[in-house]
């Protein structure tokens, strides 16, 4: 209900830059340039500062987008309420969904269980895998819910998870690499390989696999990145013809990259992150799913379902 200048100077100030921006919006860099060139004109007054470094926002710029969030997260309880109103055995849930942290396990989930919430109606809600805190920010906000792996240390400050299955971790290869065409791989396999690992500290069970290797494998060499996934740590995986640290559910997250399974048992959670505060329809939403996944004719006919633990997004 924003003026779409208004929403395009948000995306912008959330992001910090014109090309993310334009990412998120599905518009061209220029596009969202000239949208906030066309408000600033319009406003009389400059609200960004450009440096080399990105973008900051200036104190007039600040204000406008602090109030500019409180009226938008105003205009989304407006038109939630009024659906409510206009169909009040209705409700619906907005699946966030990107590269990493598809919808496509959680919908295929979905698929199997979904007579049993027929009053609820799905939506998909496109965001970027760049930082963890838009992420987290706009958990409860843009969407209500993300299916997602979670092992962060701390993610209990940030969000609610509920388990639904267990995702197995295997390692991500370039397609000319000498371990590309192998079915399997062992630890020793690995020796004297370069593999990316993302920042210790960051993931329990992460740490854990990273001391096997180094104890098992005393020629691997850990690269450290920063600590969440995303698509440059794969594109890096693809230039460098290192290896790197992935799940089963990432076997086409890139075209030029190969996922083989190793010979270990390490898995991670994977589930639905929720917010902190949630509705109470949203948690009857969530024991519905969780009470049908749990269920024997799902595991039969769901092979997700058997993927083999932990509890705590990555």
């Amino acid at each position: 209900m924003l003026d779409k200048t208004i929403e395009t100077f948000l995306a912008v100030a959330e992001c910090g830059s014109m090309n993310k921006a334009a990412a998120r919006l599905y518009l061209s860099p220029t596009a969202v340039m000239n949208e906030i060139n066309k408000l600033e004109t319009r406003l009389g007054f400059s609200l960004f500062v450009r440096t080399n470094r990105g973008l900051t926002l200036t104190e007039a710029g600040d204000s406008l987008c602090r109030d500019a969030k409180r009226l938008a997260d105003e205009a989304r309880m407006a038109i939630l309420r009024a659906g409510r109103l206009a169909s009040p055995e209705q409700f619906h849930i907005r699946v966030g969904s990107s590269h990493l942290r598809s919808c496509v396990p959680f919908l295929e989930a979905w698929d199997a269980v979904k007579d049993c919430c027929t009053e609820t109606k799905i939506t998909v809600v496109p965001f970027s895998d760049d930082s963890l805190e838009e992420i987290f920010h706009s958990l409860g906000k843009d969407f209500d819910i993300v299916g997602s792996i979670c092992d962060i240390t701390n993610w209990k400050q940030h969000f609610q998870f509920v388990r639904l299955w267990d995702s197995k971790f295997a390692v991500s290869v370039s397609r000319q690499h000498r371990l590309a065409e192998r079915e399997r791989l062992t630890l020793r396999d690995l020796e004297g390989e370069r593999i990316l690992f993302i920042q210790e500290g960051t993931s329990v069970i992460i740490d854990r696999i990273r001391r096997e290797l180094l104890r098992s494998c005393p020629g691997i060499q850990i690269v450290d990145y920063p600590p969440h996934y995303d698509l440059g740590l794969f594109n890096r995986c693809a230039e460098e013809g290192i290896l790197a640290l992935s799940v089963d559910l990432w076997g086409s997250v890139h075209p030029s990259l190969r996922l083989i399974p190793v010979d270990w048992s390490y898995t991670i959670p994977y589930g639905i992150m929720y917010p902190l505060w949630p509705s109470s329809q949203l948690l009857r939403f969530l024991d519905s799913v969780r009470a049908a996944l749990m269920g024997a004719v799902y595991a039969q006919k769901n092979p997700l379902a058997h993927c083999g633990g932990g509890e705590n997004g990555i």
